[in-house]
């Protein structure tokens, strides 16, 4: 697993087109403890203010990188953070981090598929329960203090258990993260950064076995990733009708998959706003309004190992593009002239955005300029064909009602 991780995610390729455009960077990978070892969360865990772990690990890390970059040629001054799904949901973190106050550790931000809204739940039976299953699994249930008993198990014992079910978000801790991440982008209690943003096509995020509409309530009111009521549950359904031809994966027309559910497509395209495409609406809303440089786009190209279990553009397709290995093994560029070119395309944008804050700056002929959201409410639509601008007014009613859902 180390190896595939290191292939998939090697900044070489990335860092080597930010030369050949001329402007070079600096690429640094972090490590920080994931899953249960990072966002463990449970009464236990709160009473020693030992929350959110995983993302302390981060702000150290930039720290470190604030003080010491200067030695290796960067500049503390122009750091700018990026992260990919449960990443891209960090870089939101920061932003939010201590009501915005980025501690001059970073100048700008990159998310892809993920962003500023996450799902607090501390609180919870379900973060209780899963503490619960935890210190059951590793022999703790019974300790006096089962936090400790924890921290005496083995590593080999514990991991099998501490990576199980990835469901561990970050809690509101009073500090670092202050508040539920919409509360803060409405209060205005974020950094105001410039920022680039964005969502695939067909993110996904929707479950297998809904058929009727009181399953499909059923599933949005009990969901670990969102958390709605009844009536806005029944609400949301009314915004998002069950009609094939508008639900997710989007431009397949008629076409249903009843062996996933008789309304896989309509839950799909309402797991997809939820998680995905309405929060980052609302941070780029939210952006514009203090920051000139804020670019949203939508991933429109499938993965080149794309097969009929993946339909669409879902999760992750943009990740062997933004990379740019040839090497990979797990999700591989291949040797498509355009994947290649739309790879280096997009390698350039991201460096020249980090190098000075314009992902125009690119050297590409041909290419479509990327606006500012705020003087132009659109997104880059990123294709191996032709990229292009679009309006930013997709399911327009039903993602005003989700980001009205301010906790």
């Amino acid at each position: 697993m180390p190896l595939i991780r290191i292939r998939r995610y090697n900044l070489s390729y990335i860092v080597q087109q930010s030369a050949l455009n001329d402007k070079p960077i600096i690429g640094i990978s972090i490590n920080y403890r994931m899953a249960a070892f990072g966002f463990l969360y449970g009464k236990e865990v709160e009473e020693t203010r030992n929350q959110n772990l995983g993302l302390r690990d981060q702000r150290l890390a930039l720290k470190w990188v604030n003080k010491h970059i200067s030695a290796f040629g960067g500049d503390p001054t122009k750091v700018t953070i990026w992260g990919e799904s449960a990443g891209a949901y960090s870089v939101g973190d920061h932003i939010n981090a201590y009501d915005g106050d980025t501690e001059g550790l970073f100048r700008a931000a990159i998310m892809e598929s993920g962003g500023a809204v996450g799902a607090p739940l501390n609180g919870t039976d379900w973060y209780q329960h899963m503490y619960d299953n935890l210190t059951a699994s590793v022999g703790c249930a019974d300790a006096n203090d089962t936090l400790q008993c924890m921290r005496d198990v083995p590593y080999e014992k514990i991991a099998p258990y501490g990576y199980l079910g990835l469901e561990w978000f970050h809690v509101i801790d009073g500090s670092f993260i202050p508040r539920y991440g919409q509360q803060s982008l409405v209060q205005g209690k974020f950094a105001k950064i410039p920022i680039i943003l964005g969502t695939n096509t067909d993110e996904g995020f929707g479950v297998n076995g809904v058929n009727t509409d009181e399953q499909a309530i059923e599933q949005l009111i009990h969901s670990k990733r969102w958390n709605v009521n009844t009536t806005e549950a029944e609400r949301i359904l009314e915004l998002y009708p069950n009609d094939p031809t508008v639900g997710a994966p989007y431009g397949w027309g008629n076409r249903t998959w009843p062996q996933y559910g008789l309304q896989y497509k309509r839950y799909t395209s309402i797991a997809t706003d939820l998680t995905m495409f309405a929060p980052r609406r609302l941070l780029a809303e939210s952006m514009r309004s203090y920051v000139d440089n804020v670019y949203s786009y939508r991933w429109d190209a499938p993965k080149f190992n794309n097969t009929p279990t993946t339909i669409g553009i879902n999760h992750f397709s943009e990740i062997p593009f933004v990379f740019g290995n040839p090497e990979q093994n797990i999700t591989p560029l291949g040797n498509s002239t355009e994947n290649i070119a739309l790879s280096h395309l997009v390698g350039r944008m991201w460096t020249s955005f980090a190098y000075d804050l314009d992902p125009n700056g690119h050297g590409v002929s041909g290419i479509a300029t990327w606006p500012q959201y705020g003087k132009s409410v659109s997104n880059f639509v990123f294709r191996a064909d032709k990229s292009y601008i679009e309006e930013d007014d997709d399911r327009e009613e039903g993602v005003a009602y989700i980001n009205s859902l301010v906790r």
